[in-house]
Order: C-alpha cells, then sequence, then structure tokens
C-alpha cells in the first residue's frame, strides 16, 4: 500500500460500545507519514469523562499517553520515536489508542476530535477528522 505523502492524516473513532455509564472507545489514525507528537481533544460537549487511554499504535511506538478528564489526550515519545506510516487504510488496523470514558449524562450525541499532530521536525500536518455520531 502507498498513500499520498501530501494525504492529510485521517483520524476517527471506531469500535463505541456502552456499559452503563461506562463507554470505550477506539481512536484510529490512518498517515502517510511519520507522526511524532499528538494532542487531541475529544469533544463530546462535556459528557464524557476520559478516565483511561492506553495501547494501540501509540504505545506499540513506545509513546507516553496522558491525559485529562475533560478529554484532551497527548501523546509523544521522550526518546524521539514516531509513530510510522500506516501499512493500510483500514481503520481497525490503524487503532491509535483506546479510551475509557464515563458519564452520569444521558449520552446520545455526536464526538468530534479536535487534532493536532507533529512531524518530526514539531511542524503541523494536515489532517481529517471524522464526526462520530452516537448510536449511528
Amino acid at each position: 500500500l502507498s498513500l499520498q505523502p501530501n494525504m492529510p492524516i485521517e483520524v476517527g473513532i471506531t469500535s463505541f460500545n456502552r456499559n452503563g455509564s461506562e463507554y470505550s472507545f477506539s481512536v484510529y489514525m490512518i498517515n502517510s507519514r511519520a507522526v511524532s507528537g499528538v494532542q487531541l481533544d475529544i469533544d463530546s460537549n462535556g459528557a464524557l469523562n476520559v478516565d483511561k487511554v492506553t495501547g494501540g499504535r501509540a504505545e506499540d511506538n513506545g509513546f507516553a499517553l496522558h491525559h485529562n478528564k475533560n478529554g484532551r489526550i497527548l501523546g509523544f515519545s521522550m526518546s524521539g520515536g514516531s509513530i510510522p506510516p500506516s501499512a493500510s487504510k483500514e481503520k481497525s488496523e490503524n487503532i491509535l489508542f483506546d479510551v475509557k470514558a464515563s458519564s452520569e449524562l444521558e449520552f446520545n450525541s455526536s464526538i468530534t476530535i479536535n487534532p493536532i499532530f507533529a512531524d518530526k521536525s514539531a511542524k503541523k500536518m494536515e489532517f481529517k477528522s471524522i464526526p462520530f455520531q452516537i448510536g449511528k
């Protein structure tokens, strides 16, 4: 597979599950160039509290993952590593990380990801964020 080098990064949500007030979902990233830093804001209109962020291509490539309850997630490598370009265009093969969240509200809305991606020179990379509609 050869993704076009000037193609924006595609980011979105896949495999969304709900169990009572607990939610789990995966954030995917399809990238044509290596990514050295990630900042994502999970925008759920204040409905979701992010409790845990783990796994995926971020951890597989030595990224430390940090988050706050409001949905800001940071990922980077202290050793200067990066996440290599995607090998496929399949969302399920490009999981960036998994998120566990909770909500006291009846949450039936959309989630938008507002990302910033950086290359090895710390330059901002272009992206396309795909909104996720709960229940669709």
